[in-house]
C-alpha cells in the first residue's frame, strides 16, 4: 500500500463578483500494490473571504482517481473524481451600529481536479493542481436591501503546495 499526502494553498471565485476566496486543503491518497494506477482519495478543506460580508467555507469529499506516471518517478499527474460537501458560512456586520448576523447553507455535489507532482527529494515533491466543482443549492446573498453575490453552483479553484510520499 502506497500513499500522498497533499498540503496545499486554494484560490477561486467565492461568488459571482468580487474577490476570490483564499484557504488551503490537505489530500490524501492511497493506492494499492496491485492497482497502483487507480487511487483512493480524501480531502478536507478551508477557504474565506474577509470583509462586512465574511465568508468562510468548510468542505469534505472522498472519490477515486487514475494516476498517470509511476508512484516513484519524478514527475506523475492525477484525474480524480469526488463526492463533495460544503458547509457555507456567511456572517453580516455593521460597523455603524455594531450589529451582525449570521447563517449557514449545506451544500452537496461532486468535483473533479486534476493534478500534477513534480519530486524535489526523496519523499517530497511540489504539486499543482485545478478543479472544477458543483454544488446544489446555489446561494443568493442579501444584505439590506442588496444583493451581495450569488455563490454558483458551479465554481473553480487553483491550488498549489507541498507532497509527501512514502515511497
Amino acid at each position: 500500500m502506497a500513499y500522498n499526502a497533499d498540503l496545499a494553498l486554494l484560490a477561486g471565485p467565492g461568488l459571482d463578483r468580487g474577490r476570490y476566496r483564499l484557504g488551503a486543503l490537505v489530500r490524501g491518497y492511497v493506492a494499492s500494490a496491485e492497482v497502483p494506477r487507480v487511487l483512493g482519495l480524501v480531502s478536507l478543506r478551508y477557504a474565506e473571504r474577509p470583509g462586512a460580508l465574511s465568508l468562510a467555507w468548510w468542505g469534505a469529499s472522498c472519490g477515486m482517481g487514475a494516476r498517470f506516471g509511476g508512484r516513484s518517478s519524478i514527475w506523475s499527474a492525477e484525474l480524480t473524481g469526488e463526492l463533495a460537501f460544503e458547509r457555507l458560512r456567511m456572517t453580516a456586520s455593521d460597523d455603524a451600529t455594531g450589529k451582525s448576523e449570521a447563517t449557514s447553507q449545506n451544500r452537496f455535489g461532486g468535483r473533479l481536479s486534476i493534478n500534477t507532482a513534480l519530486a524535489l527529494v526523496s519523499h517530497l515533491g511540489i504539486v499543482v493542481g485545478a478543479e472544477a466543482t458543483a454544488l446544489r443549492p446555489s446561494v443568493a446573498i442579501a444584505v439590506g436591501d442588496g444583493a451581495a453575490g450569488r455563490a454558483l453552483p458551479v465554481s473553480y479553484a487553483f491550488s498549489a503546495g507541498l507532497r509527501f510520499s512514502s515511497e
